[in-house]
């Protein structure tokens, strides 16, 4: 995909409000501090946010990217999107799960372009093949414009079977849809069991990488019809100039998830694009970002120290283990 060489009505939206729980062992030895994921230089000094952010400008206009972040993370976001213009950093009282923050940036685009289609990226992936994966999005934004009136999935062919992905099991769309990899999305299974794992990698399902493409209209007609309490609770506090009342908004709000929520009782109006072997990886697991930054940069400081911790800590868990039974 050129650069910038998508419509003028194509927006992208990065996902960067999550609080990244999972992973807060490993960037607490990396920053010291208990800063989200999504923040952390723990690729070679770079953080996944501005990984993402330079990913994106690949493929288009940086004043038609929008961020969506929580306010509780501002010192950690304020320098990285400094050059951002206020009006395209969406910021939440709270995280409420990935539906809120989606919802939002959708009302948002939808003042001021109703007319647009829009990827959201999540902020915490790595791919080895970066154009690949942008050909990807590319070829999902055409689907979605001109060959099917759904919203487009970024799968990935799996390499081996992980048990910490979601898994998309495609179908038959149409013999045209078929030849440009893209097909319906039959059903998910979400971190399944290694042997239910090395079945679904023998069958051909694919990684939901959670990236989607699609126009303004599919993905407000899913969130409405899926959860319709979500939908009337943020057309409620909406303005007439598209803002919204933020604080009693959020105050009351359920997290949601959009995956869990809206796209596994959604399949009917999905299809998932087969973006084959792009070296995906979603930073969420201690382990998978050690694997990858030894695959990178091997002699970096902070995965010496995260190694001699974790050496340690299992000497002492074994010796613990040793005293109990003596």
């Amino acid at each position: 995909m050129s650069r910038y060489s998508n419509g003028q009505h194509r927006y992208c939206v990065i996902l960067a409000g999550g609080d990244g729980k999972r992973l807060r062992s490993l960037t607490q030895c990396v920053s010291a501090d208990e800063r989200p994921k999504q923040f952390c230089p723990f690729l070679g000094g770079r953080t996944p946010l501005g990984a993402t952010r330079r990913r994106a400008a690949r493929s288009f206009d940086p004043e038609r990217t929008l961020f969506v972040v929580t306010r509780s993370h501002e010192r950690y976001y304020a320098d990285e999107l400094a050059d951002v213009r206020p009006r395209q950093v969406l910021i939440q009282p709270d995280n409420r799960g990935t539906a809120p923050a989606i919802l939002l940036s959708l009302l948002h685009l939808n003042h001021l372009d109703p007319g647009a289609s829009v990827v959201f990226l999540p902020s915490d992936h790595h791919y080895s093949d970066e154009g690949g994966f942008l050909d990807g999005v590319r070829r999902a934004f055409e689907a979605s414009e001109w060959r099917t009136q759904r919203a487009i999935l970024l799968g990935a062919s799996p390499t081996h079977p992980e048990v910490g992905y979601g898994w998309i099991e495609p179908g038959p769309l149409s013999e045209t849809a078929n030849r440009s990899g893209i097909f319906r999305v039959m059903r998910f299974w979400e971190k399944p069991s290694l042997p239910v794992a090395k079945v679904l990698l023998n069958l051909g399902w694919l990684w939901n990488t959670f990236v989607m493409v699609g126009s303004l209209r599919i993905f407000l007609d899913m969130i409405r019809t899926g959860v319709p309490q979500l939908y009337d609770s943020f057309r409620r506090h909406e303005t007439t100039s598209g803002h919204l009342d933020f604080e009693r908004l959020y105050e009351t709000l359920a997290p949601v998830d959009f995956s869990r929520d809206i796209l596994a009782e959604s399949p009917a109006k999905l299809a998932v694009l087969d973006t084959g072997s792009v070296g995906w990886s979603d930073l969420g697991e201690p382990e998978r970002v050690v694997r990858l930054v030894s695959q990178l940069d091997s002699q970096c400081d902070w995965l010496k120290t995260w190694r001699r911790s974790r050496s340690y800590a299992s000497q002492h868990r074994y010796a613990g283990g040793a005293g109990t039974s003596l």
